[in-house]
């Protein structure tokens, strides 16, 4: 039997002698097997489920998946677990009935209950207690290149340094000035035998370095996993602040200090990405969780890695993520070794194997890796690239 069923049906089998927990896992182990639904992968060939037929799965099987999770998850009465599980199957099959209930059942019981994490609260009121000082635990990198002219956001395009400019100064507006107080590395992955562009962006980061207090680094032609591998020893902090050049930060203030407050008091959380869409299921995001613990900031566990703005535990993206990245890229087609997938795909792959293997929270104690916010939070960064 495929994977996909097998693990389906023992999800099944579980919930029918209310073996809730047990549902859970399997029914995130089906899902696992099915993440190019939600535009990670590439899309699943055919397969024989009994060496008889060629069975192709399809939005709507997913949805099912979503909903019998969704319906499990409410009988623990984990109402936004729920919530984020019957968005996601109405999402993906808007004509699934049982879909639609859950949706509003949950909708409901949140409003009934006067919950905290609304559908579109948007806002973090937690302030830190004020025992972190930033520059000792965090370092800000900020990675760049000589984009071509942007089309939507073209007044910002190099070789001046207004994108650069716009995404730092979004950076201290949402975090605060203690930001400036960190330590700042630039690395720019620059082509000496590129254009005159090339030249005038590389003297401007200069002075947008002097004039901000970044190091600069300079890197040639190396791509974005190689750039991060070779800053990566520079860091002396337990966490670094991973920023490409054409980040724009939005939204209510954010307290770093929090933020790094959970990550010192939880050894297997290991970075906190600040999300481009909705706090939803969707993307790499086809498992996600509200976390319970008693916190400094709101988070939600997920299965997803991504190149978007996040704070990372230093030693982890070190040690274990860029050395895993590093094998795996020896192994694939190079026209992979300088692509933002270099990093991102290889972990995410990975991530969801062991889900496949271990259930969710099985590898989510290994790779700990999280989003900022609650249940229906809106974005919290736009890409102002291409």
């Amino acid at each position: 039997m495929n994977p996909i069923f097998e693990f389906a049906a023992n999800g099944q089998c579980a919930e029918e002698k209310g073996q809730w927990h047990q549902a859970i896992e399997w029914y995130h182990k089906t899902l696992a097997c099915l993440p190019n639904f939600y535009g990670a992968d590439k899309p699943i060939k055919s397969f024989r489920s009994n060496g008889l037929k060629t069975v192709r799965f399809t939005k709507r099987h997913a949805a099912r998946i979503y909903v019998a999770l969704s319906r499990v998850l409410m009988q623990l009465g984990r109402i936004e677990d729920s919530l984020l599980a019957s968005m996601a199957a109405h999402r993906l099959d808007a004509t699934n009935t049982l879909a639609g209930q859950f949706l509003n059942a949950a909708s409901g019981a949140l409003q009934k209950s006067g919950s905290q994490t609304a559908l579109s609260s948007g806002k973090n009121d937690v302030l830190s207690d004020g025992s972190i000082a930033l520059k000792d635990y965090l370092t800000i990198i900020v990675v760049t290149h000589c984009t071509g002219s942007l089309k939507k956001f073209r007044v910002l395009s190099p070789p001046s340094t207004k994108l650069l400019t716009a995404t730092y100064g979004s950076l201290r507006a949402v975090f605060g000035e203690e930001i400036g107080q960190c330590s700042k590395l630039l690395c720019y992955d620059h082509d000496p035998d590129g254009s005159d562009r090339e030249t005038i962006y590389f003297e401007a980061l200069k002075s947008f370095s002097r004039q901000h207090g970044f190091d600069l680094h300079v890197y040639e032609n190396a791509g974005l996993f190689a750039t991060l591998y070779g800053s990566i020893n520079s860091v002396a902090t337990p966490y670094i602040f991973f920023v490409e050049h054409d980040w724009l930060f939005r939204g209510d203030p954010i307290q770093l200090g929090a933020i790094i407050g959970d990550m010192n008091a939880d050894p297997d959380m290991h970075s906190v990405r600040f999300n481009k869409r909705e706090n939803q299921l969707d993307g790499h995001d086809f498992i996600m969780e509200v976390d319970t613990r008693k916190s400094l900031s709101p988070f939600l566990r997920t299965a997803s890695h991504s190149n978007n703005p996040s704070v990372i535990r230093t030693s982890k993206l070190r040690d274990e993520w860029l050395p895993l990245c590093r094998q795996a890229l020896r192994r694939i087609a190079g026209d992979l070794g300088g692509s933002a997938f270099g990093i991102e795909e290889i972990l995410f792959k990975r991530h969801a194997a062991d889900i496949r293997q271990s259930g969710f929270h099985g590898a989510h104690s290994c790779w700990g890796t999280y989003v900022y916010g609650k249940v229906g939070d809106p974005p919290r960064v736009v890409h102002l690239g291409e």
